[in-house]
């Protein structure tokens, strides 16, 4: 992955991603997601995310 992201507005790939980081923020507080396991599930939420963004 080269950190490249599709052509199209800002907001079109804004808004999903801000909208899934902070349903990720939510279930961390909620508790949903534990301590140990915070750092690699955000490592493959935002990997996952941006995958689907790829060109």
């Amino acid at each position: 992955m080269r950190g490249e992201v599709r052509a199209g507005s800002v907001e079109r790939v804004a808004v999903p991603l801000t909208a899934a980081l902070q349903g990720f923020v939510t279930l961390m507080v909620s508790g949903a997601i534990t301590a140990d396991r915070i750092g690699q599930s955000l490592d493959d939420t935002v990997a996952v995310l941006l995958r689907g963004y790829a060109p």
